[in-house]
């Protein structure tokens, strides 16, 4: 399947032109974190499915982990690659 959505994380998420750039060079919708510490939530998460609380690593980052703002790439044709 195609990727539709890359997940940006960090502090150059927090750069709106970086974020925004982005976007339009790759051509894909970029989402940034809703949380400021992604690193504690993906360690919280890892945590949860070794403790035994979700059936999978998969289900517990759909549980626990979710998307801030979400960065649209420009539909100008003199951007297409």
């Amino acid at each position: 399947p195609e990727v539709e959505l890359l997940f940006m994380c960090g502090g150059v998420s927090k750069n709106p032109l970086f974020v925004s750039e982005h976007a339009d060079i790759t051509g894909r919708i970029i989402a940034t974190p809703r949380d400021n510490e992604t690193v504690l939530i993906g360690a919280a998460t890892a945590g949860a499915c070794a403790g035994g609380s979700f059936k999978s690593l998969e289900d517990a980052m759909k549980a626990m982990n979710h998307h801030g703002k979400k960065v649209y790439p420009e539909q100008d044709p003199a951007l297409a690659l």
